[in-house]
């Protein structure tokens, strides 16, 4: 819903026309035309993943029939299609897959015709103008928008909390993340570039310490930090990780009315936005060996996330609905200040190594694996 706090901070009158197209919410897209490019791209896209289907049902059918002539016994079962599909296709670190360009030959009748008939199709397609989805004055109010943002002269964003749309003047978003990051206080300047010498103390760790020891194989090593057995690196985008961001979220349901009234900058706190930081592939190969340990060592009190938390929470309160005990209590959330920053690292370092050892499940070289690769949290 739109409200005042829309032109809270901002020197800038907004017309009725940049506040009607705000009530839409920030999630709002407008339609636009066809693109001609990113149609044949995507196009070719699924006949590429057609393509490597058709494949991968070939092999399981020749699988089959091989194992068929082998036992020629009734007893036996032919192997499933994800036992005969490629290695990397049943590893459980599915998310660190780079993105393939490969394309089978493929000469099946069936594929022939439909890529014929798609591509045929695109190559003759004429985008036509679309149907806009706002009215004119709507569209008048998004360009405004759209022009103030690109001069920096506004800076909208969503709240931290109710989803209220704010705008605020861009010189004053700008002195707020700068006064947050040159103080000393809370952020410590690096003299070296950390992306840059990370994935360096990465490659050490991983090929010296884990591969020679036999801890992990050289498809875990180039998973990891993209070199291959040649310790030649790949060229792959994934592979390169990428400086983080921070933007500030304004807390908006902290202030009075009258600081609303008189446009008060709020009060914010700062996020930093990296996907493909220096540590992610590290991180994604772990995390299923440390689900694993944590279900175990935690087993009850193991808590997935927020919505499993919130989930025992629900389900403790109806219990003591209906048991009728007078001595019950109920639980409800709180805000919790610095959720993150209040787990201490040398705390979280001691659980591993306690879950660790009496962990039966993982096999010793594994855990020597985890062992060295979280105190790569020092990194």
């Amino acid at each position: 819903a739109v409200v005042s706090t829309q032109s809270t901070g901002s020197s800038y009158e907004l017309p009725d026309q940049a506040l009607i197209f705000l009530s839409k919410g920030l999630n709002f897209v407008e339609t636009k035309s066809v693109d001609k490019a990113d149609l044949k791209y995507d196009t070719l896209e699924f006949l590429r993943s057609l393509s490597c289907a058709s494949e991968r049902h070939t092999e399981y059918k020749r699988a089959a029939a091989m194992f068929q002539d082998a036992t020629q016994s009734a007893d036996q079962t032919p192997p499933s299609q994800e036992e005969v599909q490629p290695t990397q296709e049943k590893e459980r670190h599915q998310n660190l897959r780079v993105k393939s360009k490969y394309k089978p030959v493929t000469n099946h009748p069936l594929y022939n015709e439909v890529e014929r008939k798609l591509l045929t199709w695109v190559d003759q397609f004429e985008p036509t103008e679309t149907k806009p989805n706002i009215s004119p004055g709507m569209m008048r109010g998004s360009s405004w928008l759209r022009r103030m943002c690109r001069e920096k002269k506004i800076f909208i964003s969503k709240a931290d909390k109710g989803g209220a749309t704010l705008v605020l003047n861009y010189s004053d978003v700008v002195a707020t993340v700068e006064k947050d990051i040159f103080n000393e206080e809370l952020y410590e300047r690096q003299e070296v570039d950390l992306v840059e010498t990370t994935p360096l103390e990465i490659q050490q760790l991983v090929i010296i310490e884990q591969l020679e020891k036999g801890n992990i194989t050289p498809k875990h090593c180039e998973m990891i930090t993209g070199l291959n057995e040649n310790l030649n690196m790949k060229r792959s985008a994934e592979y390169v990780p990428e400086s983080p961001g921070v933007y500030p979220l304004f807390k908006i349901h902290s202030m009075t009315p009258q600081q609303l009234e008189d446009k008060v900058v709020p009060k914010h706190r700062l996020v930093s936005s990296v996907k493909f930081g220096p540590l992610y592939r590290l991180d994604k190969f772990i995390s299923p060996y440390l689900t694993e340990l944590s279900q175990e060592y935690c087993q009850n009190e193991y808590i997935l996330d927020t919505s499993a938390f919130l989930g025992k929470i629900s389900s403790f309160n109806e219990n003591c609905v209906t048991t009728n005990n007078s001595n019950s209590y109920l639980l409800f959330t709180i805000d919790v200040k610095a959720l993150y920053p209040s787990i201490k690292p040398e705390f979280a370092l001691i659980a591993l190594e306690d879950a660790l050892e009496k962990n039966h499940s993982l096999s010793e070289s594994s855990k020597e694996m985890l062992h060295s690769f979280t105190n790569s949290i020092s990194l």
